[in-house]
């Protein structure tokens, strides 16, 4: 590994932290003020023992567990592949950090605090994160530099 690479890289992980850090303290300040704020009518704070959207219900230790191994699955691949220096870097970590961030209201409180309600939905900026992250992944898949040229 050449100085310039590792510095690179260095400098990569410098902003996933910051990245990360914010992403937790803004997603928790958030959920905190929220839940202090319950009178207001644009804020709905509620507890979510669930997975996805109530896609995915368990006993609280289980989904924990699932969400912490994850995590852990998710960051080993992040750090063996090109998402983790190149200008996508920012993906994997966001998505890590919103997940986390609810992780710590499951392991806490056992169900996410939730305060942002749509017709169909009550989220939070964890769930925000997490979706922006997704979106930003398939974006980036469906990317010419993924596709195979097809040459006839």
């Amino acid at each position: 590994m050449t100085a310039t690479t590792s510095s690179h890289r260095r400098s990569v992980e410098r902003r996933t932290m910051i990245l990360v850090t914010v992403v937790i303290c803004a997603d928790q300040l958030t959920k905190y003020a929220a839940h202090l704020n319950e009178s207001s009518t644009a804020i709905d704070p509620v507890m979510n023992p669930d997975y996805a959207l109530g896609l995915l219900s368990s006993h609280p230790l289980l989904l924990s567990l699932g969400m912490f191994t994850a995590l852990a699955l998710v960051t080993l691949w992040h750090r063996r592949t090109e998402y983790s220096t190149t200008g996508t870097w920012w993906i994997v970590p966001l998505f890590c950090a919103g997940a986390f961030s609810n992780l710590v209201d499951r392991l806490a409180l056992g169900a996410v605090r939730d305060f942002v309600p749509t017709p169909w939905i009550v989220f939070n900026l964890a769930d925000v994160a997490i979706t922006l992250a997704i979106a930003a992944f398939y974006r980036d898949l469906l990317s010419p530099r993924h596709r195979k040229e097809v040459t006839p």
